[in-house]
């Protein structure tokens, strides 16, 4: 009897406590970290734009399984002008995300926003999200 009770608190303390922890994952985590999803993109050379309010930017692929490697180089697009604001290069089975820090001097225009696309090496289709 002492046996069942034991084994049933047990079960409902194991449960309460899965409850508790937090989940992660690759991309759905990442708002819950303070990240804001800006976008998403499906590309061969160039990405589409996504705008940023500045401070750090990140881009991922949706797990370590899909990742395109390759040099990635993140330019702000100002219709003809553009500004390279960073580079990074991603390798197969590592972390699937890349982190811009301190892109803020990129923000301008009326709508106080960075307008931001990626631009890789190769020609692999990838897909990724964007957060800021």
């Amino acid at each position: 009897m002492i046996f069942k009770k034991i084994s049933a608190m047990i079960a409902v303390g194991a449960v309460a406590a899965s409850l508790l922890m937090p989940s992660a994952s690759f991309a759905d985590g990442f708002n819950a970290q303070g990240w804001d999803y800006v976008g998403k993109s499906t590309f061969t050379t160039q990405s589409s734009t996504v705008q940023s309010s500045g401070g750090n930017f990140q881009f991922c692929f949706s797990q370590t399984s899909t990742i395109v490697p390759g040099t990635y180089w993140l330019w702000e697009d100002d219709g003809d002008d553009h500004q390279l604001a960073g580079e990074v290069t991603i390798s197969a089975g590592t972390h699937p995300c890349a982190v811009f820090y301190g892109i803020g001097g990129y923000v301008d225009g009326s709508n106080n926003k960075a307008e931001f696309l990626l631009m890789k090496n190769n020609s692999k289709t990838a897909t990724v999200k964007f957060y800021d």
